[in-house]
């Protein structure tokens, strides 16, 4: 069976076996006092390199968390293909794929073409004030971190305690932009190995929302 290009992937129109790699997986929670997760997401790539966001249901997380590892290569089948959310998109392509249990996932050892690793859909942080309250793309950012400020405690709505943390970037230019980590995110920081390494250190953030905050543009994390 021919591999189908993800560019050619079209709301419920049927795909092909498509050959791709897993660039990054995360559970998506609900927001209260008692987040519970609501799906699997992953971004995947394929040799054109191109990229669409995936999706699963809720009971299947377990499913698939057994079933894909981030870098690893896959050929996968017998999924659905749907319309792309309004705003907060994750990828800026026309459809989502949603997977199930009766979607095929082979794993590939040796790919006929390379396939990327990993895949952004970088903005230089000049670019930044175009995305100001503009949610219909989520932003991806890469610079140089410069400080790390310590976890601070907000309650949210007089009734619900989250965490944050703010980080500063700087780009060749010397230009900086501040980025507030919030929740789980803001405490798993600590846990991504960044302490040990030696500077300068350069890190990519996705799925960033825009804000102005006292008069300076902010990036959040969701």
């Amino acid at each position: 069976m021919e591999l189908m290009p993800i560019r050619l992937l079209m709301p419920y129109q049927p795909g092909s076996k498509l050959e791709i790699r897993v660039c990054r997986m995360w559970v998506t929670k609900s927001i209260g006092e008692n987040p519970q997760p609501t799906s699997l997401d992953c971004v995947i790539v394929d040799k054109q390199g191109d990229a669409i966001h995936v999706t699963t249901n809720a009971r299947d997380i377990q499913y698939f968390l057994n079933h894909l590892r981030v870098g690893d290569a896959y050929e996968i089948n017998k999924y659905r293909v749907v319309h792309n959310r309004a705003s907060n998109k994750v990828i800026p392509h026309a459809a989502i794929i949603e997977l199930n249990q009766k979607t095929t996932i082979v794993p590939v050892l040796k790919t006929t073409e390379e396939i990327p690793m990993q895949w952004f859909n970088l903005i230089e942080l000049e670019q930044l004030h175009e995305r100001i309250d503009r949610d219909v793309e989520l932003t991806d950012i890469f610079g140089c971190l410069t400080a790390v400020q310590p976890i601070e405690e907000l309650t949210i709505q007089r009734t619900r305690i989250t965490k944050k943390r703010n980080l500063n970037l700087e780009n060749i230019r010397g230009e900086t932009v501040r980025v507030t980590l919030w929740g789980e995110t803001a405490t798993n920081f600590e846990d991504s190995g960044y302490q040990s390494l030696p500077p300068p250190i350069f890190i990519a953030l996705t799925s960033l929302k825009v804000k102005k905050y006292l008069g300076y543009t902010s990036t959040c994390f969701i």
